[in-house]
């Protein structure tokens, strides 16, 4: 059994992530132990995509755990390869053990038609080769661990065979020791291909995921802006290139090169957006808004011609964008927004890479006694969204608001000349101090007339 702690941090690495496990005893338990006093447990994740180039190999992360009171020292861990390429051919198989990949090749030697393990953050004790008719299948019971450990796991063969045969490959790391509630990334993969290059092509292709298995390169975020009238926010975004200083571009998502496929895998974005700009996805600090995936970006505004993917031939920038109308939108608030890129194996850009803010505008066509302050009251508890003061919303483009005392003293001055609809009063007089609690009365003074209100300020 698996604690459900052990699975409830992991994320999709790849198109198709796949969870089980297995563990000697009641890993909850941490008394219970399996075989010899063992106290492992094990999650095994495997990453599958159905993409060319991508598809001719499964990586695994097995995450060894140690569940017990009390440390689990020299293990190993074997695996056991019984490959028959083709079923009907088998007897005509061979194999070969690669060190620069570590990992072993079995193929048929008539066709070429290749699969194997390999390793990738661990080097191999083993990878034996064995055949049905070797001796040492006559020498005891295979079932017993005796057997096993002097007869596969001590071996140090690193085997090349190339006579005809029906093979077997033991694939042996270790040996490795755990403390409790310590853990070790075991990083292997199965390995196909249509010959010996196509094979060691894809197992090369693999060699990063001993790196970090759990990190792939997302796309480069693209460079957005925003505006808003209506009570609307339209973000408008870069897809091929993002400048970076005047006449100086780099890479945005489409065009951004992943460092395993030496291609762009970009497959679309995601919106989201945030009241305080702080906090991830994961925490729930930002509000998904919309995807728009590549299907939808290619139909709506194109492909990007592939001459305009490379940076040598560079000519113009191409943009997407979106409408955000709500719910959830409010004049006078303000709200971060962040365009995040994907790519076919859901890796995506972080949210803090490109975020921008803006203070959601209403219609400034409106009659002068539909000016609002908000909050008002306004408490220093407020929400984070209005930590720098309170916003007076649905103004005329151009006016001059006036902030008075009760008894008529003056205590700022604002000159408004926009056509956002929205100005920020950050609760400071005109000498730059901050204001005392209390009720204070505004004038609103445009070519329509003057709006008279109050304000409550409560700290």
């Amino acid at each position: 059994m698996i604690p459900t702690h052990e699975l409830s941090y992991l994320d999709s690495i790849s198109q198709k992530d796949i969870l089980t496990g297995w563990s000697c005893g009641d890993s909850n338990n941490p008394n219970s132990c399996g075989y010899d006093g063992l106290t492992l447990g094990c999650t095994w994740r495997t990453l599958q995509w159905n993409t060319e180039k991508w598809d001719e190999f499964i990586p695994a992360i097995w995450t060894l755990f140690n569940y017990g009171n009390k440390p689990v020292e020299d293990f190993y861990i074997t695996l056991q390869m019984d490959w028959d390429i083709p079923y009907a051919d088998y007897e005509n198989n061979a194999v070969k053990y690669y060190p620069e990949v570590r990992g072993s090749r079995i193929y048929n030697l008539n066709t070429d038609l290749s699969g194997g393990i390999i390793f990738l953050n661990d080097d191999p004790k083993n990878m034996r080769a064995t055949s049905w008719d070797d001796d040492i299948w006559l020498s005891g019971n295979p079932m017993e661990y005796e057997w096993f450990w002097t007869n596969i796991v001590s071996s140090y063969e690193l085997s090349t065979r190339i006579q005809p045969d029906d093979y077997l490959v033991f694939c042996t790391f270790g040996p490795i020791s755990l403390n409790p509630g310590e853990k070790y990334d075991f990083v292997w993969a199965f390995v196909f291909g249509e010959d010996e290059a196509d094979w060691l092509k894809n197992a090369e292709t693999l060699q990063v995921f001993g790196q970090d298995p759990y990190y792939l390169m997302p796309p480069a975020p693209p460079s957005i802006e925003l505006s808003s009238q209506n009570n609307k926010v339209k973000i408008r975004w870069t897809r091929n290139r993002v400048e970076v200083t005047e006449g100086e571009f780099d890479y945005s998502s489409e065009s951004s090169i992943d460092p395993i496929r030496q291609e762009p895998d970009w497959d679309g974005y995601r919106i989201y957006r945030n009241m305080t700009g702080i906090g991830t996805i994961e925490d729930g600090g930002w509000h998904f808004v919309t995807e728009l995936n590549s299907t939808y970006i290619y139909e709506t505004w194109g492909t990007i011609p592939s001459d305009e993917l490379n940076p040598e031939f560079w000519k113009r920038t191409y943009w997407a964008e979106f409408t955000d109308k709500g719910p959830g939108l409010y004049t006078g608030f303000k709200y971060f927004y962040s365009v995040v890129a994907y790519d076919i194996s859901n890796s995506k850009s972080s949210p803090e890479e490109n975020a921008k803010s803006i203070i959601v505008s209403g219609n400034n066509k409106v009659p002068t006694n539909s000016v609002l302050v908000i909050p008002n009251p306004y408490k220093v508890f407020n929400h984070p969204a209005f930590s720098e003061g309170v916003i007076f919303t649905n103004l005329p483009p151009i006016c001059t608001i006036k902030i008075y005392t009760l008894n008529g003293e003056l205590v700022k001055k604002i000159k408004h000349e926009n056509q956002s609809g929205n100005e920020r009063w950050d609760l400071n007089n005109d000498n730059g101090k901050k204001i005392a609690s209390g009720i204070y009365l505004y004038t609103i003074e445009s070519s329509q007339g003057i709006q008279k209100g109050k304000i409550a300020i409560i700290k």
